[in-house]
């Protein structure tokens, strides 16, 4: 089920009085939603080679 981000905001907002949780939980879906999740390894992998790095594949097996 997808909520559009305006509605979220709003909901975000609207919830506080009733319920902090509810607040909580939809102000982090709107942050969720409106920020990129990409993540480059690549960084972090340069300044701990020494740390393995495991495949999702390898993970399951």
């Amino acid at each position: 089920m997808h909520i559009p981000l305006p509605l979220l905001r709003v909901a975000a907002v609207a919830t506080r009085p009733f319920s902090a949780f509810a607040a909580r939980v939809t102000a982090a879906a709107v942050e969720m939603n409106a920020r990129p999740a990409a993540f480059d390894s690549a960084p972090e992998r340069a300044r701990y080679p020494e740390i393995a790095v495991t495949s999702l594949a390898a993970a399951v097996d």
